[in-house]
């Protein structure tokens, strides 16, 4: 397998455990607790992975720092944007936000140049996810507040996953640097969470400790197979491939939580599979 089609598999594995994961966080009783369940877990195991692996070189670990500040900021926009939103409203949002500055990204700083077909298919993917962000929800009290959270919540998305693609790259094993990712980046929100809510995630995790294991293994699952996806492929290709989530998530949203998605998100699903087929091909 060529390391481009092992990046492609390995972030459609990702997308449909970072469904998964948003799923769990918006049915979630406390959503900032099971964040911080999430965060413990993912690193517990990384803590376990450490002997294994090599650590992050130097020249990796302000990539770390960032991507750490950056999921801790994660953890408390997702969960106020999920707070009164849907996760068909709240998803798209979120993941055009964060495809908009990666792929400026790719293009003006890192040099990944696109050729027409691929430039075709990513107006494809832009315009699912015009189409899946709802136009109104700006407008409308309801829905203003969690709009702005999902917005604020790809700026993290984008900054965190930028700064995992160039850390992993410059490490001469990616699972080193995946590893020490979720240990560092874990330990934060599991000693905040601890502070603000003192008992309640104790008692959170005797309920639910099945949730957040869950959790804690599709995320670190998930977002390990995209960082080293980043290492294998482009930032734009990584990124289109990403949207997919999209496709699960409406999924999900209507067969197992039983909200409504408009015509317009199924129209969005099937510009996205185009999009991101066409940049991938």
């Amino acid at each position: 397998m060529t390391p481009s089609a092992l990046a492609a598999l390995l972030v459609i594995c990702a997308a449909l455990l970072s469904a998964a994961y948003n799923t769990i966080i918006k049915t979630g009783e406390d959503r900032l607790v099971v964040g911080a369940m999430t965060g413990g877990v993912a690193a517990a195991l990384a803590l376990a992975a450490l002997p294994f692996v090599a650590p992050p070189p130097p020249a990796a670990w302000g990539c770390l720092a960032v991507s750490v500040l950056a999921q801790t900021a994660y953890y408390f926009t997702i969960v106020e944007a999920y707070r009164d939103g849907d996760l068909s409203l709240v998803y798209p949002v979120m993941r055009g936000t964060s495809l908009t500055i990666i792929v400026a990204f790719a293009i003006l700083a890192a040099g990944e140049g696109l050729a027409t077909a691929k430039l075709l298919g990513l107006l494809l993917l832009f315009a699912g996810i015009l189409a899946a962000a709802d136009p109104a929800a700006w407008v409308r009290p309801e829905t203003r507040r969690p709009a702005l959270y999902a917005a604020l919540t790809g700026l993290a998305v984008a900054a965190y996953l930028l700064a995992d693609g160039l850390g992993a790259r410059r490490s001469p094993e990616p699972l080193g640097y995946v590893a020490w990712l979720f240990f560092l980046g874990g330990l934060p929100i599991v000693a905040i969470v601890g502070f603000l809510r003192r008992g309640a995630l104790e008692r959170a995790w005797r309920r639910n400790w099945r949730r957040g294991v869950a959790s804690g293994v599709v995320t670190a699952a998930g977002y390990g197979a995209v960082v080293w996806a980043l290492s294998l492929g482009t930032f734009a290709s990584v990124a289109a491939l990403r949207e997919l989530t999209t496709v699960f998530t409406v999924l999900i949203a209507r067969f197992l939580l039983d909200e409504q998605p408009p015509l317009r998100l199924w129209l969005a699903v099937g510009l996205i599979v185009l999009g991101a087929t066409a940049i991938n091909a």
